[in-house]
């Protein structure tokens, strides 16, 4: 069903279903508040199934006071992480309801989220180094930096499948600035402090990356994933920014350039 019918068009279908005895109807009628589908919920003997778009615990507190939900469908990846959905677990249990958590794409989600990734990382990486000259890469460092956290602010809309693996693959492909970070660095270190530099900056990146995960795990228990990954992107976007604007003031001064 999933929002399609009216309050009153979902309790004469379910009436009508009766004799069928199906085991529940997941989301009869509006998804936008909790009231309606307690409706529904309560004026039928059917089991009825909500909550795969409920973003708070407190819109499961919402429908437990209104009564008649049978089975509550709390999505993990929209509600915050574990913490968030065992509450529902608990608010269910206290309202005689079963839980029956709701998993968006599974694990071909997953997969599909990291192959496309992968595969524009593949195609935009040689293709930056052909045709982009080493010049012309310096100076799109900065950009393309800033460009990669903005693009995964737009997860915050909340966007499908499919949208979400252009934005996810477009992230990845910018991230080919990279190229023109790893040049700039070579250049600017002395041939005699090069390997120590390099392995000094690699823990640096793997110390930071940990935290960072560490960091994201922490708050996507606390506030939705889509969250966590916006806000990460603005946070890495507005630091490249200001990184660009201190580069290309130390550029300006004569610093060298790479060929």
């Amino acid at each position: 069903m999933h929002a399609r019918l009216a309050p009153a068009e979902a309790v004469a279908l379910i009436e009508a279903c009766a004799d069928l005895d199906v085991f529940w109807w997941e989301e009869p009628t509006t998804r936008q508040r909790e009231q309606p589908t307690a409706g529904v919920a309560l004026r039928t003997a059917g089991r009825v199934a909500t909550g795969e778009n409920c973003h708070s615990v407190g819109q499961f507190l919402t429908l437990a006071v209104a009564g008649g939900i049978s089975i509550y469908q709390p999505e993990p990846m929209s509600l915050g992480g574990i913490g968030p959905t065992a509450a529902v677990a608990e608010i269910a249990a206290a309202d005689g309801a079963w839980i029956a958590p709701h998993q968006s794409g599974g694990p071909v989600a997953t997969g599909l989220v990291l192959a496309s990734t992968a595969a524009a990382t593949a195609i935009a990486t040689p293709l930056f180094s052909r045709f982009v000259s080493p010049r012309r890469r310096l100076t799109l460092m900065g950009p393309l930096a800033a460009v990669t956290g903005a693009t995964l602010v737009l997860i915050a809309l909340r966007p499908g499948l499919a949208v979400s693996l252009v934005i996810f693959s477009a992230a990845a492909a910018t991230c080919v600035y990279q190229l023109a970070v790893n040049t700039a660095f070579v250049v600017r270190v002395p041939d005699e402090r090069r390997a120590q530099a390099f392995g000094i900056a690699s823990m640096g990146v793997v110390v930071a990356q940990g935290a960072a995960f560490v960091a994201a795990g922490a708050a996507a228990e606390v506030v939705s994933p889509s969250s966590v990954i916006a806000v990460g992107g603005g946070i890495g976007a507005v630091v490249a920014v200001v990184l660009t604007l201190s580069w290309r003031r130390v550029t300006s001064q004569g610093a060298p350039a790479a060929p």
